[in-house]
């Protein structure tokens, strides 16, 4: 290792955190693979059930969230005030 150059040690520490996922999903998706291959086709995983509950939840709280900003407020219209001279008391 003491030939690794320090941004060849530095490259392989970024990239663990970003390729980590990305093998985790595909060794899942080989044993939902697997696992349909060894039960046969008339079952479903069940991982289908889950992932579009995931996935409609998902969308139903982006669609409320974007119907969710109320309408703006209308300003309303004050005449202007004068203010008093800075040297002045207040009223009594």
């Amino acid at each position: 290792m003491s030939s690794l150059p320090t941004w060849g040690a530095w490259a392989i520490v970024a990239a663990c955190p970003l390729l980590g996922p990305v093998i985790a999903f595909l060794v899942f998706l080989a044993v939902a693979v697997l696992d349909r291959w060894i039960t046969g086709p008339r079952e479903a995983p069940a991982i289908v059930p889950v992932a579009s509950g995931e996935i409609g939840g998902q969308l139903g709280r982006r669609l409320a969230w974007a119907a969710s900003h109320p309408a703006p407020v209308p300003l309303v219209h004050s005449e202007p005030s004068a203010a008093p001279p800075l040297a002045s008391s207040p009223p009594l």
